[in-house]
């Protein structure tokens, strides 16, 4: 879940509690059946604090939970939760903990609240599918690689569109290919500088062998081989091997945790 700043009490190790409480309620990782994996955003507001007892003074707090299942990057809520609870302590922080701790995961509210999300992300893409592949294709069409991907990556293998998804995820891979060599060389280099040459090494394995900047590449990789051990070379020669063999979806997606460029900018 993504992390919200502290406010009014409410810190960090509050919403990893949550996290942890959420999680902890469901039997698999992903708590969507289909290819959706899109985050759960949670927000915990004190809604109300007083003091209460005349010797030892405590305080009794009433917390709300909210949560949200959202497209992030492409601002699209799915679906939303509240529920509030109430606790007491002499400590704040300790009050707030134990309200989260009283939330009811078993409550069929909080259940529907995910199996409803998931119905609405397929009738979204069912119904929006035709007008995301043409978006997508205007964004490519403009070099706005992140845009586009953003808008594709997500799209569930089952809907109608999805042989059109994979055409222009390809393209966008295909199109990319010059800015991707830049981008992981200057990665490449970064690490080198730190003598941080296994991961200098995972970055050149991201980059095509047909780019135009690749015998740049090459200078960098004969570099490295005289800095590292041999062991760390046949280990780069057999994940280079790996994701050769893999599709252009495939290493997009790979791409898609590493490039900067297929990362929407945080405004």
């Amino acid at each position: 879940m993504p992390k919200v700043a502290s406010t009014d009490g409410v810190n960090a190790e509050h919403y990893e509690q949550l996290e942890q409480k959420i999680k902890g309620s469901f039997s698999k990782k992903n708590i969507f059946a289909a290819q959706t994996p899109f985050p759960v955003v949670p927000y915990i507001e004190v809604v109300d604090a007083k003091n209460a007892g005349e010797v030892h003074m405590v305080k009794v707090v009433k917390i709300a939970v909210k949560l949200s299942i959202e497209d992030m990057d492409n601002q699209i809520q799915f679906n939303r939760f509240e529920t509030t609870m109430l606790a007491t302590d002499e400590d704040m922080p300790k009050a707030i903990s134990k309200a989260i701790r009283q939330m009811k995961t078993s409550d069929p509210k909080f259940r529907a609240f995910f199996t409803e999300a998931e119905k609405n992300v397929m009738t979204f893409y069912t119904e929006n599918c035709d007008k995301i592949v043409k978006t997508a294709q205007t964004h490519i069409n403009r070099k706005k690689y992140d845009r586009a991907y953003a808008m594709l990556r997500y799209v569930p293998e089952n809907m109608k569109c999805f042989n059109q998804v994979e055409r222009l995820m390809t393209s966008i891979f295909n199109s990319s290919t010059e800015v991707n060599c830049r981008e992981m060389l200057l990665k490449a280099k970064t690490e080198m500088a730190k003598k941080e040459y296994n991961q200098a090494l995972q970055y050149v394995n991201l980059i095509d062998s047909k780019s135009s900047c690749y015998a740049d590449v090459s200078k960098l990789l004969t570099e490295i081989g005289t800095l590292v051990n041999q062991k760390s070379i046949d280990n780069y020669r057999k994940k280079k091997l790996e994701y050769e063999r893999k599709s252009e979806l495939e290493k997009l997606k790979i791409l898609g945790t590493q490039a900067d460029y297929l990362k929407i900018p945080v405004k």
